[in-house]
């Protein structure tokens, strides 16, 4: 939708309608409409033409729109074309990989049949995560009935590769006909004091189904430059002292001056600045931030003056607002439950540890999934392609390693049946 191609060739502005036809002559059934060399016209303006230029043509041609979440495409797509970018480009890391889900996830009822959230391809087999983060990537991707587009080198892919991209039971779940995007529905924190804590954004209300109040609150001491949870105690922290741009932020158990810690818990000093709003590593002098209006996460980078990068410090709640996107600082919650409904009337569930460094079980309650709590249900393994038996009232799985899921189909028994089975 620019004068050039992102590859730097011509381009379609303004050329819509000879494109669509020869697009439609060379009998091309995708199109993915990229944002790259635009004219400043907003998305809504410009997108529209190109679907009007192929509904002229005649041939059904999938019209994908990658305006990379500009303008909050999944507010205006639907009408425009069959999938709309949601998020920036992915890249190949884990925190990258759930920023994007996150942003998906908050228009997930935006999605259905005809018009798909697209939260960008998948990474899976390009080495930048691990095989188990892959296969938590397709699983999230899965569930929310994202396009399923391979992004990897097809030629070079490892055997555990293949296999996640193939698995039948994981890609029906995406293709089920119903078209119901999955969502978060359920979290919960990890029970484990002495794991560490992702660090995100979230609603500033502590009144807030995505956080307990204690959790988006905080306490900074200027003796020690420490900024502490109120919730647990637990210091704002980047992750194993990276001095990097884009380095992991975490809560962990302070360790300020501790001569036994990796750099001496330097890296849970901070200096904030109530005139430029700044909060600024001690160790780094790299400057907290988050760098999308959508979306929760939060790294450090150099400082730049950017909205991402100031924050409020309110002193009546203790919350820290960012200036981009009016979301305040919070510890994520490690454990959550993603649910989706089926077109035969099951339960797409995703038991999902976000935590860094805790194994731990998750449970899904029926209530939660929208079924009776006392009927019998039948639980799935999705991934293992085997049943687990039947269950009632909830399903608590066994512990689920950091980073990783279990997918499981549940389903309704009919009436009254095999309930003196169930767990």
């Amino acid at each position: 939708a620019g004068f050039k191609t992102c590859g730097g060739r011509p381009a379609s502005l303004h050329y819509e309608t000879k494109d669509a036809n020869t697009y439609a002559s060379w009998k091309v059934d995708y199109l993915k409409y990229d944002n790259c060399y635009n004219d400043g016209t907003a998305p809504e303006v410009r997108y529209p033409i190109m679907r009007d230029a192929l509904n002229t043509t005649g041939r059904p041609i999938f019209y994908s729109m990658c305006e990379w979440g500009v303008d909050q495409p999944a507010l205006w797509a639907p009408e425009v074309g069959n999938s709309w970018r949601t998020t920036n480009d992915i890249q190949d890391n884990w925190k990258s990989m759930l920023n994007n889900i996150d942003i998906n996830n908050e228009y997930a009822d935006k999605a259905g049949p005809g018009g798909w959230n697209d939260p960008d391809m998948l990474e899976i087999g390009n080495g930048g995560m691990t095989d188990a983060e892959y296969v938590t990537h397709f699983s999230l991707w899965a569930i929310s009935k994202a396009p399923l587009i391979i992004g990897c080198d097809i030629s070079k892919m490892s055997s555990a590769t293949l296999a996640t991209l193939t698995h039948p039971g994981v890609i029906a779940i995406n293709q089920d006909p119903l078209g119901a995007q999955g969502k978060k529905i359920a979290f919960s924190w990890s029970k484990t004091s002495n794991s560490s804590t992702g660090i995100g954004l979230t609603n500033c209300s502590t009144s807030s189904s995505n956080a307990q109040p204690k959790r988006i609150t905080w306490v900074y001491n200027s003796t020690d430059g420490s900024i502490r949870s109120n919730s647990d105690g637990k210091c704002l922290s980047i992750e194993n002292c990276d001095t990097s741009s884009g380095a992991n932020i975490v809560a962990i158990d302070c360790q300020i001056n501790d001569p036994q810690a990796k750099c001496q818990g330097k890296n849970q000093q901070w200096t904030v600045n109530t005139v430029d709003q700044t909060i600024i590593s001690q160790m780094n002098s790299k400057c907290l931030q988050t760098f999308r209006a959508a979306g929760s996460a939060v790294d450090v980078s150099t400082c730049n003056k950017d909205n991402g990068q100031k924050w409020t410090w309110n002193s009546v709640d203790n919350t820290i607002e960012n200036d981009l996107n009016h979301k305040c600082l919070t510890q994520v919650p490690e454990l959550e439950v993603w649910a989706g409904d089926l077109d035969d009337g099951s339960v797409a569930v995703l038991l999902f540890n976000r935590g860094n460094s805790v194994s731990e079980p998750i449970t899904v309650q029926w209530s939660d999934i929208g079924f009776p709590v006392r009927d019998s249900a039948l639980v799935r393994d999705v991934w293992a392609q085997k049943n687990l038996g039947p269950y009632r009232y909830n399903y608590t799985s066994s512990n689920i390693d950091p980073h990783s899921v279990m997918m499981l189909k549940i389903t309704l028994y009919a009436e009254n049946e095999n309930n003196s089975q169930a767990n």
